[in-house]
């Protein structure tokens, strides 16, 4: 007998809790699927700075791994302060190991 491979998929995948701002919200293991298309956006896109403050590639990011996101529109994405945006982008890309800490090896002034 075969494997159900989207059985499998749905039985086997990850996801945890975020505490955030109060609000509880369910971080998404990313398929490699997922992982390609922000790939491709960002080869569009010149650094990863840039990436960061993207609007195309932070709602995608937010969609694909944010359980309670997934029908977000562009409209409420508007909506998010910045500093919101970077950490729950930070929050997903840490989640599935995509993102090296920034914060070590800079200094504080």
């Amino acid at each position: 007998m075969a494997m159900d491979i989207n059985k499998f998929l749905e039985e086997t995948a990850v996801t945890k809790e975020l505490d955030y701002r109060g609000q509880k919200l369910t971080l998404i293991e990313l398929s490699y699927g997922d992982v390609a298309a922000f790939s491709e956006i960002a080869k569009e896109i010149e650094d990863v700075d840039a990436l960061e403050t993207n609007k195309k590639a932070i709602g995608a990011i937010l969609r694909a791994g944010i359980k309670e996101m997934e029908a977000l529109t562009d409209a409420q994405l508007d909506k998010f302060s910045p500093v919101a945006l970077k950490e729950l982008n930070e929050a997903v890309l840490s989640f599935n190991g995509l993102k090296a800490s920034n914060e070590e090896g800079e200094g504080k002034e």
